[in-house]
């Protein structure tokens, strides 16, 4: 093994990151990458589902280095792999967009649908997971249901009913598309304030829907207006999940910014006003080192991100996903025991083993597992206890307590 990869994770993820932009500095440190590096670097990418991007950046001459056959035919075939998922998913975008107009329901379309379509080069380069449609609040339920007589189904089961996530989720039961494309309707665009263990910024789904923008290209969809989309995009990947989305949300900040500059002076002093000013700060500066450089003084970034929190947000944006739930606990009980000391740790995995988010209401698709809760629990807790044995997952979730303390400084 080279000694790139044995001399830590980072190393590798640093440079992965690096293919994503400009940095060729970086590189020329994958020249030096044997067989067994370029396969932990390509396994780290297609669980980041970049390794699409990557195969674009090499097929427009973007990315001038020598890649394993064997891994450039590889991110080839994932390319085509996730264009066909793209074209499915706009399918059913479409057919859903229209189900809730005719039911009289206004709808947008979140982050992904339109960043894959009028923003990235190629929508097989922008993955997404599922589709995310925000309505208004007292429009949720009736939305869920209309889309459910146009064939969708529940197929997971939820922590609590349809009828009771109203106002206090962030979205509806998960949804299945006769073609197989995940939906969710979304009550906010992200978490409410409370339903997190660490601080939400507040929502503002309400300017977000009236701000929203149409096409006239053949698209029926509406999108958030450009401030709104920095603004969602920000908060999901820094505040939501401590940038456990991954390094696709640096490709979203470009290229939504290739398409039309954002109202700078606007964005800071919404995100100051919003409690989220150091959060895009970070995410600014996220771009600027590894995508755009010069976007922090391009944009008047009022909030100076050290170079240490940049270095561990490296970490945090390549982090093992296998690994996510444990680093979530481990966030939990350090930031708990921070708090509140042993009487604060105590509460918080007391709160774990009683599962109190653990999948109850089935839904009509959902067949019944029949799993006893103390089933669950043994299963549970030794999955858990295996997790947090992990170096990774104990890496992490100290860096991720750390970023949520310098999200937490006043300015």
């Amino acid at each position: 093994m080279s000694p790139a990869a044995a001399s830590a994770p980072g190393h590798l993820r640093r440079i992965l990151l690096s293919l994503l932009g400009p940095r060729e500095d970086l590189w020329r440190e994958a020249l030096r990458l044997d067989h067994s590096d370029w396969e932990a670097l390509a396994a780290l990418a297609n669980q980041h589902r970049i390794d699409a991007h990557l195969h674009g950046r090499l097929a427009r001459g973007e990315l001038r280095i020598k890649v394993p056959p064997f891994i450039a035919e590889n991110w080839r075939d994932v390319h085509r792999e996730w264009g066909l998922v793209a074209l499915r998913q706009r399918a059913d975008l479409f057919e859903a967009v229209r189900a809730l107009g005719k039911a009289g329901i206004e709808n947008v379309a979140l982050k992904g649908s339109w960043l894959a379509w009028h923003a990235w080069p190629n929508a097989a380069e922008r993955p997404k997971r599922d589709l995310d449609l925000l309505v208004p609040t007292n429009r949720a339920l009736d939305a869920f249901y209309v889309l459910r007589a146009a064939g969708y189904r529940q197929d997971i089961a939820s922590a609590r009913k349809p009828e009771e996530m109203v106002g206090n989720a962030k979205h509806m039961p998960q949804l299945t598309s006769p073609r197989g494309t995940v939906l969710e309707v979304h009550m906010h665009a992200w978490e409410p304030p409370g339903s997190l263990d660490h601080s939400m910024p507040p929502p503002d789904d309400a300017a977000i829907l009236a701000d929203a923008i149409g096409y006239a290209d053949g698209d029926p969809v509406r999108y958030p207006a450009r401030h709104h989309m920095f603004a969602h995009l920000a908060i999901h990947a820094v505040y939501s999940g401590r940038l456990d989305a991954g390094p696709l949300v640096l490709g979203d900040i470009d290229y939504l910014l290739r398409g039309g500059e954002v109202d700078w002076p606007r964005l800071w002093d919404d995100a100051r006003l919003g409690g989220w000013l150091r959060g895009a700060a970070l995410l600014v500066a996220l771009v600027d080192r590894w995508r755009l450089p010069g976007l922090v003084q391009r944009a008047g970034c009022p909030v100076q991100v050290d170079d240490n929190v940049l270095d561990e947000s490296a970490d945090l944006l390549l982090q093992d996903l296998t690994q996510r739930k444990a680093s979530g606990l481990l966030v939990g009980l350090r930031d708990s025991y921070a708090e509140a000391g042993l009487a604060g740790l105590a509460a918080r995995a007391a709160e774990r083993l009683r599962g109190g988010n653990r999948a109850r209401h089935p839904g009509a698709d959902a067949a019944a597992t029949g799993t006893t809760y103390l089933a669950w629990l043994a299963r549970r807790s030794g999955e858990t206890l295996a997790q947090l044995r992990s170096h990774e997952a104990r890496s992490i979730s100290a860096k991720a307590s750390k970023l949520g303390r310098w999200l937490d400084a006043s300015d």
